[in-house]
């Protein structure tokens, strides 16, 4: 027992028995594993070469065929490139003229045939042959249209790509007065970049300067009818120029009179090539009697151009065997001409362009090469086709 009258109280902080020797060991406080996780960051891995990527002579195979059907889909649904090898369409186009060919516009026409590769035989298309699919929009008057040429023979998208520009819808009556198309009585604006011919009267011992002619813009042929005639290729604008040029008293349009033979279509000659019709474009369902006023007109359409049979026989005519006096067309047709009226083959020798027969619309000029100077014209590349 202590002498010390002051009661024991436990000590708030037990000594160590030796500051080098702990009497127990005190355990770290307790972490979760994700903790930890995140306390110990993870060892940085080896640096390795970077892997070189292997093609397989498959893998090969499929890029080749992808890239070779996708420029497939895009020529045959999207867009053509054609080149312009005639004057029929100066000066909106020109020989040597590269054109892309819209095919959205009209629709995409599915072939009735197609050829193998590596072969010249044609094989009957089985899927929806000779179908047009939808597109954004309709033929409509003044488009520059692509076609085949509807007198060629044998598969349409075989036949020969013409290019001219659309002034008769189906069912409208067109007719050419002195040079002037009208469809449905009213008159159709020509382009302004189109050619035509005209007769230059001169005064008395006048003549053409070359220096006055090119700075007029006068590009295109000259020709000598008398001592004071002369007969120039040009557009309207340029006409008026020379009609200003010192010398010369007149120029006036030249005027084919009807019947002279220089409108092969129909065959009856009795039309020109500036004063052609009136002229009713056949339409789809659109029946009409069977005579002999309606047979010249619309036989070879009927003939090419319709699923049905169609013959003149003694009496009358039969419609797949059968005695007619009447003919429904299946499908529309429009009448096209050339933007040079004077030097074009177009609805007015041949006929009328079949719906199925359109290709799609010219949009763009996308380079030009002139045949004659052997030169690149860099100023009617990227030009939009109007």
């Amino acid at each position: 027992m202590s002498d010390d009258p002051t009661p024991q109280r436990a000590p708030e902080v037990t000594p160590l028995a030796s500051p080098l020797v702990p009497r127990w060991r005190v355990h770290p406080p307790r972490m979760d594993a994700h903790l930890a996780r995140e306390a110990v960051p993870p060892l940085a891995p080896e640096a390795t070469a970077p892997a070189v990527p292997h093609r397989s002579g498959w893998s090969v195979f499929r890029v080749i065929a992808s890239a070779f059907l996708a420029a497939f889909l895009l020529r045959a649904c999207v867009f053509e490139a054609y080149r312009i090898p005639s004057s029929s369409m100066e000066q909106t186009l020109q020989p040597g003229d590269y054109v892309f060919v819209s095919k959205l516009g009209y629709g995409t026409r599915i072939p009735e045939t197609f050829r193998l590769p590596l072969s010249r035989r044609e094989r009957a298309n089985p899927i929806l042959p000779g179908v047009r699919l939808p597109g954004i929009g309709a033929p409509a008057r003044g488009d520059v249209v692509v076609f085949h040429y509807p007198a060629d023979g044998g598969p349409i998208h075989r036949r020969t790509p013409y290019v001219k520009r659309l002034v008769g819808l189906p069912g409208e009556v067109v007719e050419i007065r002195e040079k002037q198309v009208f469809a449905d009585g009213a008159p159709v604006e020509r382009a302004p970049t189109g050619r035509q011919f005209w007769v230059v009267l001169l005064a008395e011992r006048a003549f053409l300067q070359p220096d006055s002619l090119t700075s007029v813009g006068l590009t295109g042929r000259i020709e000598r009818v008398s001592d004071r005639e002369r007969v120039i290729e040009a557009t309207q604008e340029v006409a008026a120029r020379v009609r200003r040029l010192p010398g010369v008293e007149s120029v006036e349009a030249l005027v084919r009179r009807p019947g002279d033979g220089s409108a092969d279509f129909p065959a009856s000659g009795a039309y020109s090539l500036d004063d052609w019709g009136p002229v009713r474009v056949p339409f789809r369902d659109w029946t009409i009697p069977l005579d002999s006023e309606t047979w010249s007109l619309y036989r070879a359409a009927i003939l090419k151009h319709e699923p049905l049979a169609v013959e003149r026989v003694a009496g009358g005519f039969r419609v797949e065997g059968v005695p007619a006096d009447s003919f429904t067309f299946s499908q529309d047709y429009y009448v096209v001409l050339g933007d040079h009226r004077d030097d074009s083959a177009d609805s007015r020798s041949w006929g009328f362009v079949p719906d199925t027969h359109l290709v799609g619309r010219a949009r763009l000029i996308y380079f030009s090469w002139d045949p004659e100077s052997g030169k690149a014209r860099w100023d009617r590349a990227l030009h939009i086709v109007r």
